[in-house]
């Protein structure tokens, strides 16, 4: 009697999926604890003092993998620094700079600009990666 296409999806093709779908989810699982840890050191230079607000956002692939919010309101701006664990390969950073007229002018000044920035990064592990943003504030 002839196996339908049914039965034979059934008997042997279903089974090589499944297998195969599996096989990816663990290295795909696995694959997301081979991180290694880094630093991120944002410069601001001497416009540093322009700066309401920095938000920055990790992106790898698809994922976001890690967030900095600074702002001077709160314990100011100081030496923004994120420590995270980037995979292999490069990484890009998603930079918002919220920047004001002056120095003294309020947060919410009618001036205030925002500038959107993007960065691609590769990191070893336990480096310190340095990214320059003095020329942005000029």
């Amino acid at each position: 009697m002839a196996d339908t296409w049914y039965t034979l999806a059934r008997k042997r093709i279903a089974p090589v999926a499944l297998i195969l779908a599996v096989t990816w989810i663990a290295h795909d699982t696995c694959s997301r604890h081979e991180r290694r840890p880094v630093t991120l050191r944002f410069e601001l230079g001497s416009g540093a003092a322009r700066v309401h607000e920095l938000r920055v956002d990790v992106v790898s692939g698809q994922d976001v993998i890690g967030r900095l919010r600074r702002g001077r309101e709160a314990a100011g701006l100081g030496a923004p620094q994120l420590k995270l664990s980037l995979p292999d390969g490069e990484a890009e950073l998603r930079i918002e700079l919220e920047l004001s007229a002056a120095p003294e002018a309020p947060a919410v000044a009618a001036g205030a600009t925002v500038r959107k920035l993007t960065r691609r990064i590769h990191g070893e592990g336990g480096a310190t990666v340095v990214i320059p943003l003095a020329d942005e504030l000029r």
